[in-house]
């Protein structure tokens, strides 16, 4: 289970006891087109976006329904954590006239909010849709606000969320001290704006706001105040100095990537359970197979990209490497059984991928980023 997966069917675990602590019987998340238009809601109960009409039904009993567009569908049952899914054609509004009859709740909580945000991701034009769907039917005027459940589910923290904080409380410390040591009298907001931006590339992490505002620099009186972007104000002895930042990293994050190759591998070495110091004189010719090949040819590479990065202080170029050395070990891990009978030809794909682990941990130190060895 992938670690997006795992917090997911965590937060649904939750959503089910909050339910029953609340006295809901049915929680509806109804929504389409999340590219466009993203419900705050949804990430907590499901990882991705949906096109057509989409509803996703959570019940105190536990049981849950997605009742999604055929084109989406795969991706709900990739994630396997949906008790029921109904993958549809034509039209919603009979599928989940039938779930809703199968549940018989005597409330349905959605998403809407006067004062939370948060729980405000029910649009207008899909609020209507959904009255006209229940409309002469036993949940005519049965909705109710999930506010209360979204906060609790929101604020409740997962022991997968705890690390998650944990991790983003560590890149974000890293950060701010890599800053301090920056920053000197004589520069200007737009030239330590300037090394931030270099830095959060180098460690490829996303805005979390746009890019132009993110960071927020202000030293001295001169300042513009609130949310304005860095400018030319000189930061002077004596001057109060605040930076104001944001970022985020997931899945789609090629950081995350890298890190998840790396704990994949410890995670075989681990299965193994041999000493991976022990590798460093394996014969490796049983390593014949082109996925194989491919996979050293990369590791080869990886002493003059370092050097070329340095000379053209190229961070990003790090991060490159990495993050297609990490989809090459990918390919690689789903080409070749790694604990296989035979023991030359094992210890031999053993002693590769403890090398890539290696190259990728040397690669997230240099970008200043950890390597974990569970994810």
């Amino acid at each position: 289970m992938t670690d997006d997966r795992h917090l997911i069917h965590e937060k649904l675990e939750q959503a089910t006891a909050i339910l029953d602590e609340f006295d809901v019987d049915v929680w509806l998340t109804f929504v389409r087109e999340t590219m466009l238009i993203a419900d705050p809601a949804l990430e907590l109960i499901y990882d991705g976006d949906v096109t057509w009409q989409s509803a996703f039904l959570i019940g105190r009993d536990g049981r849950r329904t997605a009742i999604i567009g055929h084109f989406d569908a795969e991706n709900v049952r990739t994630l396997g954590v949906y008790t029921n899914i109904v993958d549809y054609h034509e039209g919603i509004a009979q599928h989940l006239l039938q779930a809703l009859a199968d549940y018989a709740p005597h409330s349905i909580a959605v998403n809407y909010s006067e004062d939370d945000v948060a729980a405000d991701g029910l649009t207008h034009g899909m609020y209507r849709l959904l009255t006209s769907y229940l409309a002469d039917t036993p949940w005519d005027g049965k909705l109710v606000s999930a506010a209360s459940i979204i906060a609790a589910l929101r604020g409740r923290k997962t022991p997968a969320e705890i690390e998650r904080v944990r991790r983003a409380v560590e890149t974000t410390e890293r950060l701010f001290d890599e800053i301090e040591s920056f920053v000197r009298p004589g520069m200007t907001q737009k030239q330590i704006a300037d090394f931030v931006h270099e830095r959060i590339d180098g460690m490829g992490l996303d805005y979390a706001w746009p890019k132009p505002f993110n960071p927020i620099v202000t030293c001295g009186p001169e300042s513009a105040m609130g949310h304005a972007a860095p400018g030319d104000v000189v930061l002077q002895r004596g001057h109060t100095f605040h930076v104001d930042l944001a970022v985020h990293k997931n899945n789609a994050n090629p950081v995350y990537y890298m890190q998840y190759a790396h704990a994949r591998i410890c995670s075989v070495l681990a299965a193994w359970g041999g000493d991976a110091s022990e590798l460093g004189e394996t014969d490796l010719s049983p390593l014949d197979s082109t996925a194989a090949q491919t996979l050293m040819l990369a590791l080869a590479k990886y002493p003059e990209m370092l050097t070329a990065a340095a000379q053209d202080n190229a961070p990003h170029d790090v991060t490159f490497y990495l993050r297609d050395l990490a989809a090459t070990y990918h390919s690689y891990y789903d080409a070749e059984r790694i604990l296989v009978d035979e023991e030359a030809v094992k210890r031999a794909r053993l002693a590769l991928i403890a090398a890539t682990a290696q190259v990728l941990h040397n690669g997230l130190a240099v970008l200043g980023v950890s390597a974990p060895n569970r994810m």
